[in-house]
C-alpha cells in the first residue's frame, strides 16, 4: 500500500452542530444548491479538521486534481446549513507507480 502525504484542512466548526459534511466537485464546476445537497458526502465530524481518510471516503483513492470543497453543518435533528465553499484546492491522493528493478 502506498503512503500518501496530505496536509489536513482546518475549519471553524459551527456552533450547535453535531456534525459537518464535506462534498467535492471539480474546480470551476457550478453545481446548483440541490446538486450540492444531494451529492455524496463525508461526515467530517466536529474536530475542525478534514483529513485524507475523510476525503477518500467520498471518491476513493483516485482523487487527484483541483477541487472545490463544500462544507455544511448539521444539527441534532438533521437540519443542514448553507454551505461554505473553498475553491480550487489541489488534492492528490494517488501515489506514483512503484519503481522497477533492472
Amino acid at each position: 500500500m502506498a503512503k500518501i502525504n496530505f496536509a489536513n484542512l482546518p475549519f471553524q466548526p459551527s456552533p450547535g452542530a453535531v456534525a459537518h459534511r464535506l462534498r467535492l466537485f471539480p474546480a470551476g464546476a457550478t453545481p446548483t444548491p440541490e446538486e450540492v445537497y444531494n451529492a455524496t458526502f463525508a461526515d467530517v465530524g466536529n474536530d475542525g479538521v478534514v483529513d485524507s481518510a475523510e476525503i477518500s471516503g467520498i471518491g476513493g483513492a483516485s482523487i487527484e486534481g483541483n477541487f472545490d470543497l463544500y462544507l455544511t453543518a448539521v444539527d441534532g435533528v438533521g437540519n443542514e446549513s448553507d454551505f461554505a465553499v473553498k475553491v480550487n484546492v489541489p488534492l492528490d491522493l494517488v501515489a506514483p507507480p512503484p519503481p522497477v528493478w533492472l
